[in-house]
């Protein structure tokens, strides 16, 4: 193991407690979405590089059909057919503040369209594969729910999400989902902590790959091909 991923490994206690709460985050691309989260993580919770635990991946699905992949040759479990949207999860302290900062970073990753409406940074990535939408324990009916109606910039529109549901571009929504009661897919490896398609990130981001694979929060057996990226 290099160097550097044992003293990642070793940096710090561990700040991620067997209390914590799963919350899925969708909207466009996994790229933007997990660095905006693993750096909530870093810089806001104060995790170690060790303790970081926004995974991209697939979600959101009213099929339960695996694998769930990426854009393949072969066709074998493209995302976005079964009925996923690209996603993050990400563990948190089930406290209202700490889920209100968090929904701040993804909500503040929309930009205005026009007519007072807000959307995705990645226009370009359109279908339901990148609607955007937010998963938490009870959904609508979630006591933390009003972290996340706080959190809201833009004032856009929470509304029921029934899975596989349609694109939210244009429309100034965004689903709530129960997070369990749909099942998160790790994407592929080679997919995480990758360059957003808008801008370029540092070594020091990259490294993380290593990191969760080294501590086993990241696996390599998705059961997923080779894709069109990697």
């Amino acid at each position: 193991m290099m160097s550097w991923v044992a003293s990642a490994l070793s940096a710090a206690p561990e700040r991620v407690a067997a209390g914590d709460i799963t919350v899925f985050f969708a909207s466009g691309c996994f790229w933007g979405r997990q660095h905006d989260l693993a750096e909530f993580e870093r810089q806001t919770l104060g995790r170690a590089d060790s303790e970081v635990t926004a995974i991209g991946g697939y979600a959101g699905s009213a099929d339960s059909s695996s694998p769930v992949c990426y854009y393949n040759q072969g066709g074998v479990g493209i995302y976005s057919k079964l009925g996923h949207a690209e996603a993050v999860s990400i563990r948190l302290p089930p406290t209202a503040a700490t889920l209100e900062s968090a929904a701040r970073v993804f909500f503040s990753s929309f930009v205005p369209l026009g007519n007072r409406t807000f959307g995705r940074e990645d226009v370009f990535d359109q279908g339901p594969g990148y609607r955007a939408f937010i998963a938490l324990p009870g959904g609508l009916a979630s006591p933390l729910l009003s972290a996340v109606r706080r959190a809201n910039l833009h004032g856009m529109s929470l509304v029921a999400g029934n899975g596989s549901d349609p694109d939210t571009f244009g429309t100034n929504r965004v689903y709530v989902l129960d997070s369990s009661a749909y099942t998160f897919h790790q994407a592929e490896v080679c997919l995480q902590f990758h360059n957003n398609q808008t801008g370029d990130y540092p070594p020091s981001y990259h490294r993380l790959r290593e990191v969760l694979l080294a501590n086993k929060r990241l696996r390599n057996d998705t059961g997923c091909p080779s894709n069109f990226v990697c």
